[in-house]
């Protein structure tokens, strides 16, 4: 809650650290990287759910919306697959996956006419 509203992290990424590219990995948990973000990774670097779940809720968090991410020339790949867990043992309001496409001009080959934009599981 902040204020007496719900707080709702709207672009989170929760990418099992194997699937990060090392360079931006190492820049990134440089300026972000606490124990309590240690706790939700296991030794293989995959996000333990409930610590995930437990993490957010330290923080203030009531709802986030877990992002994929597919970008191999920059951050690498985080598949919507590994948010799954994440979602099943979500504690929060309307905890399901969905799914969305971006089309960008830069690289046009990874949309197609006949898409949606946004679709609901």
């Amino acid at each position: 809650m902040l204020d007496g509203r719900p707080l709702i992290d709207v672009h989170l990424h929760a990418a099992r650290r194997p699937t990060v590219k090392l360079d931006w990995q190492s820049t990134w948990l440089a300026g972000f990287g606490s124990p309590a973000v240690d706790e939700v990774y296991d030794d293989a670097g995959t996000i333990r759910p409930a610590a995930f779940d437990r993490l957010l809720a330290a923080e203030g968090v009531d709802i986030a919306i877990v992002l994929s991410e597919y970008s191999p020339k920059v951050t690498g790949y985080q598949p919507v697959e590994d948010l799954l867990p994440l979602a099943a043992a979500a504690t929060g309001f309307g905890s399901r996956p969905i799914s969305t496409r971006t089309c960008t001009t830069r690289w046009p080959t990874s949309c197609n006419a006949n898409s949606s934009s946004v679709r609901s599981h």
